[in-house]
C-alpha cells in the first residue's frame, strides 16, 4: 500500500473512553426500563436525553420512527387527523437497535428540546416546520410496559410511585401512565379481574386525554410466557393480552390520540413473538391502513453507526483515497483474489465503511448476525470498541502503516473478545474453544500463529500469521466449519 496515504491514527481521533479501554458495559447494555422508572441508575448516555442525542447516529429507521411521532403529534395537536399510522412495529429479527429506537422515541417525546438538530431526525420539512411550532409547549403522556421488567402477577413499573396502584395486567398499568387515577379507575374492574377491555372502552380512555399519548410495549413475548402460566376462567392471561393487544392497536388508528410502538423480535421466547407478529398480520388483513414497520438499523448502517460512537472525528476526504488506492492494490492481484474486490462497487464499499474494512461490517452485520445471542448493534459496537483500542494501543509499533479496521483487530487476547468467542462457540458443533488455543493465541504457551509470527515480527513486519489465523476463527464461526492454520 501507498505510504502516502494518511494512516488511521492521521485520519481518526477516537472518543476519550475508547482510546482508554474504559467504554463501560454499562454503555452497551441499554434497558427502556431503567431509563423510564429508574434514571438514576441509567448510564448518562441513555438516560441524559442531551447526551443521548449527541451519541445516538440519525438511522434511515430513527429518522422514519421520529417523523411519524412529529406527525401524529402535531396532528393532535391541531385536532386534524394527520393519518399517519397509529401502530408502529420495529422489525429487528436478529437485533438492531430496537430499544435504542424506543429510547430514542421516549426522548423525543418527554424533552423534544433535547434534539438540536432537527433536521437530521425530521427529514420532511412540512413536518418538521409543523413540529417546530408546536414544541416548545408540547406535552407527551407516556406510558411504558417492558415484558422482563415486570411480572404476570404484579404489572406495577414504577416503584418510587407511592400512589401507583397495585396493577395485575397490561391494560391496567397503561391506563394509570397514560391517564393518572381517573384512567385506571375505568380499568380498574378489569384489572382486578384480569380480563381485557375492549376497544370501546380503550377509545373513551383516549378520549379523556388532551394531550397526545406514546405508548412503548418491548419484549412483549418475554411477558406472554409469564401470562401464559396464569388462569383466567377459561382462558390465561396470555389470551386476555393478545385480545387488549388487538383492541390497542385498533383504537390507535383512526386518530393521533395514543401513538403504539411494539416491539417483536425473536428472542428465546421465539413462539410467543411469533404469535404477536400473526396479531398484527390479522390487524393488517382487516384494517386499511398497515402498522408502520421499521427496522432501527439497516444493514448498510452499521458502519456509520459505528462510527458515529466510536470516533470524535473522521476525515471523510481520506476515506475516497483510502478506498482508491485499496481497490487498486487488489487488481494488481486480481487473479488470487475475489471477483467482487476487484469491481467498482466493492470501491465503494470501501468509501462508504470507512474506517472499516467491508468485510469487518459484513461479518458483524450479515453473517455472525444471524447466531444466537448476538446482537448486532451492541454486540459489533463493543467488539469494535475493543478493537480500535488494540489498534491505538500498540506499544510494539506493529500498526503505524494501518489504514482500516479489520475482522483480526478484535483478537482473542482481549478479554472481552475471547468471552464473546466463547459464547458464540457454544452454537458451533466444532470444537472451535481448543483450535483456537491450538492455532491462533494462548497464554499457555504458544500457538501456531505466535510461533509464526516470530519469523516475521523481529524484522518489522506485522504479525501476519495472528492477522490470518484471527481471521479464518471469525470465519470459521460463521461456517461452523474450523480451518487449520497451524
Amino acid at each position: 500500500m501507498a505510504p502516502e496515504i494518511p494512516t488511521l491514527f492521521e485520519s481518526c481521533v477516537p472518543h476519550d473512553d475508547v482510546l482508554s479501554g474504559t467504554l463501560s458495559e454499562n454503555e452497551f447494555a441499554a434497558k427502556l426500563s431503567d431509563v423510564v422508572f429508574r434514571p438514576d441508575e441509567a448510564p448518562d448516555i441513555y438516560g441524559d436525553p442531551d447526551t443521548f442525542f449527541s451519541k445516538t447516529y440519525a438511522t434511515d429507521g430513527l429518522q422514519d420512527l421520529l417523523t411519524l411521532l412529529a406527525k401524529r403529534y402535531a396532528g393532535k395537536e391541531a385536532g386534524e387527523f394527520s393519518g399517519a399510522d397509529g401502530l408502529l412495529s420495529l422489525d429487528t429479527v436478529f437485533g438492531g437497535g430496537k430499544t435504542h429506537s424506543q429510547i430514542a422515541a421516549y426522548h423525543f417525546s418527554r424533552n423534544p428540546g433535547a434534539v438540536e438538530d432537527l433536521d437530521k431526525y425530521i427529514v420532511d420539512e412540512e413536518v418538521r416546520e409543523e413540529f417546530e411550532s408546536i414544541k416548545d409547549d408540547l406535552s407527551v403522556r407516556t406510558a411504558v410496559f417492558e415484558g422482563g421488567y415486570v411480572s404476570a402477577t404484579n404489572a406495577k413499573c414504577n416503584k418510587e410511585d407511592e400512589n401507583a396502584p397495585n396493577t395485575q395486567t397490561m391494560w391496567g398499568e397503561l391506563a394509570y401512565q397514560l391517564a393518572g387515577a381517573e384512567g385506571y379507575a375505568k380499568f380498574s374492574e378489569y384489572d382486578d379481574e384480569q380480563i381485557a377491555p375492549g376497544e370501546s372502552d380503550i377509545v373513551d380512555l383516549f378520549d379523556t386525554l388532551d394531550d397526545p399519548g406514546l405508548v412503548l410495549i418491548d419484549e412483549v413475548a418475554q411477558y406472554f410466557e409469564q401470562a401464559a402460566a396464569v388462569g383466567v376462567e377459561e382462558s390465561t392471561l396470555a389470551d386476555q393480552t393478545n385480545s387488549f393487544l388487538w383492541s390497542l392497536m385498533r383504537a390507535s388508528q383512526n386518530s393521533d390520540a395514543v401513538t403504539v410502538i411494539l416491539s417483536v423480535s425473536a428472542t428465546a421466547f421465539e413462539e410467543r413473538a411469533q404469535e404477536v407478529q400473526e396479531l398484527i398480520d390479522d390487524l393488517d388483513d382487516i384494517s386499511e391502513r398497515t402498522e408502520h414497520s421499521v427496522t432501527p438499523t439497516e444493514d448498510d448502517e452499521v458502519a456509520a453507526v459505528l462510527r458515529h460512537r466510536l470516533f470524535e472525528s473522521v476525515d471523510d476526504s481520506v476515506a475516497s483515497e483510502v478506498a482508491e488506492e485499496y481497490q487498486n492494490y487488489y487488481r494488481r492481484f486480481e487473479d488470487e483474489l475475489p471477483d467482487r474486490v476487484t469491481k467498482a462497487e466493492f470501491r465503494d464499499q470501501l468509501e462508504r465503511t470507512y474506517p472499516f474494512h467491508p468485510t469487518l461490517i459484513d461479518l458483524l452485520g450479515k453473517e455472525i448476525d444471524t447466531l444466537p445471542n448476538f446482537q448486532r448493534t451492541r454486540g459489533a459496537l463493543k467488539l469494535v470498541s475493543r478493537a480500535v483500542h488494540r489498534i491505538w494501543d500498540d506499544d510494539e509499533g506493529t500498526n503505524d502503516q494501518r489504514h482500516l479496521v479489520r475482522a483480526f483487530d478484535m483478537h482473542p487476547s482481549d478479554e472481552y473478545v475471547w468471552s464473546t468467542l466463547l459464547e458464540l462457540f457454544e452454537h458451533i458443533d466444532q470444537d472451535l474453544r481448543t483450535a483456537s488455543k491450538s492455532d491462533v493465541f494462548t497464554r499457555e504457551g504458544k500457538a501456531a500463529c505466535q510461533y509464526e509470527d516470530e519469523n516475521w515480527t523481529p524484522m518489522g513486519h506485522p504479525p501476519i500469521a495472528t492477522h490470518l489465523g484471527t481471521s479464518i476463527l471469525w470465519k470459521s464461526i460463521v461456517s461452523g466449519v474450523i480451518v487449520a492454520v497451524g
